[in-house]
C-alpha cells in the first residue's frame, strides 16, 4: 500500500473561502516565509488576481521573509488583495507614516492588520517605486475625516446583487457620483492586473 504524504504534513492550507483543504508539507524548519510564497505562487495556486496567507493560529499575514513558516494551518485568499483594496479605498483603514509606518483600522473588522507596520520592501527610500510618504500622509488625514468626523462618511457597498440596475443605483443615490468613481475604478484596476498578468 502506498504511503500517504499527507499524514506527516505538519504545515496545511485551506481555500480560506470553502475551508477546504487543499495541500500542505512538513516543516523542519528550512523552508522560509519567502519560499513558501514562492512555492504558492509560481508552482501551486494559478489565479490571475493578488491572493494572501494568513496562518490561522496567529492571524498573521504572511509577507516575504527569511523566517522559517511556522507550523500549523494557512489560510489562502484569492480575494483578500481586493478586499484590501477596497477597504483601503473606504478609509476603513491606513498607514500612518509618522508613527513608524503604523497600520491603523477604523472599523471592527481589522483582518488582523492593526497595529502591524507596513513591510519595509514598500518604503525603501533608495527605492524608486516606493510608496510615497506625501501620498500615505494624504490618505491617513482623509481617513481620520472619514472616520471621526461628525457621523462619519457614508460607507459603500462594493458588490451589487444580479440583476440590479447598477446605473439607477448610481444615478438616484445621493452619493452616487463617489461610488460610480469607486466601482469604476476598481475595474480599471482589475483589467490592468489581468492584462499584466498575461504579458
Amino acid at each position: 500500500m502506498p504511503l500517504d504524504r499527507a499524514a506527516w504534513r505538519n504545515v496545511n492550507f485551506f481555500d480560506a473561502t470553502t475551508g477546504e483543504g487543499f495541500g500542505g508539507f512538513y516543516q523542519k524548519g528550512s523552508i522560509t516565509d519567502a519560499n513558501l510564497l514562492w512555492i504558492l505562487g509560481t508552482v501551486l495556486l494559478v489565479v490571475g488576481n493578488h491572493w494572501t496567507v494568513k496562518h490561522r493560529d496567529s492571524g498573521r499575514i504572511i509577507t516575504p521573509s527569511c523566517e522559517p513558516v511556522i507550523l500549523g494551518d494557512y489560510e489562502i485568499d484569492t480575494g483578500n488583495g481586493r478586499n484590501l483594496h477596497t477597504r483601503f479605498d473606504q478609509y476603513l483603514f491606513s498607514i500612518n507614516p509618522d508613527d513608524g509606518y503604523k497600520i491603523i483600522t477604523f472599523s471592527p473588522n481589522g483582518s488582523g492588520i492593526d497595529g502591524r507596520t507596513l513591510d519595509p520592501i514598500c518604503r525603501d527610500p533608495k527605492d524608486p517605486n516606493r510608496i510615497s510618504d506625501e501620498v500615505l500622509r494624504w490618505h491617513f488625514r482623509q481617513s481620520i475625516l472619514a472616520n471621526m468626523r461628525g457621523a462619519g462618511e457614508p460607507l459603500f457597498e462594493t458588490d451589487f446583487t444580479s440583476g440590479k440596475d447598477m446605473m439607477e443605483t448610481f444615478r438616484v443615490e445621493p452619493y452616487g457620483k463617489e461610488r460610480f468613481e469607486m466601482e469604476l475604478e476598481s475595474r480599471l484596476r482589475l483589467r490592468k492586473a489581468s492584462v499584466q498578468h498575461i504579458e
